[in-house]
C-alpha cells in the first residue's frame, strides 16, 4: 500500500482506493477506481491507515494553530476577551 503515490507509482498501479476520514475516526468516503480487485481485509487496512494518517495530521494542525494563537496573543489579552473569562 502506498499513501500519496508519486506519478511513477500511479502509472504502475492497477487501481486506486481513496479513503477520507475526519479526526474523530469517522470514515467519510471510500472510493475505488481504476479496475482491479481489492480484498476486503486489504480495504479495511487501507481505512485503518487513512484514519491513522488523519489523526496524525489533525494533531499537527491543532499544534500549529495553538502555537500561532500563543504567538498572536501578546500580553494575554485573548484570555480577557473570551466570553468564558472571570469578569
Amino acid at each position: 500500500m502506498i499513501v500519496d503515490a508519486t506519478l511513477v507509482e500511479q502509472q504502475c498501479s492497477e487501481g486506486k482506493v481513496v479513503v477520507a476520514a475526519n479526526p474523530q475516526g469517522e470514515v467519510c468516503l471510500v472510493q475505488k477506481g481504476g479496475g482491479g480487485e481489492v480484498d476486503a481485509l486489504v480495504l479495511l487496512r487501507c481505512v485503518e491507515m487513512a484514519v491513522g494518517q488523519v489523526r496524525e495530521l489533525g494533531k499537527k494542525v491543532d499544534g500549529a494553530l495553538e502555537a500561532d494563537a500563543e504567538k498572536r496573543d501578546k500580553g494575554g489579552i485573548s484570555r480577557e476577551l473570551r466570553a468564558d473569562n472571570e469578569r
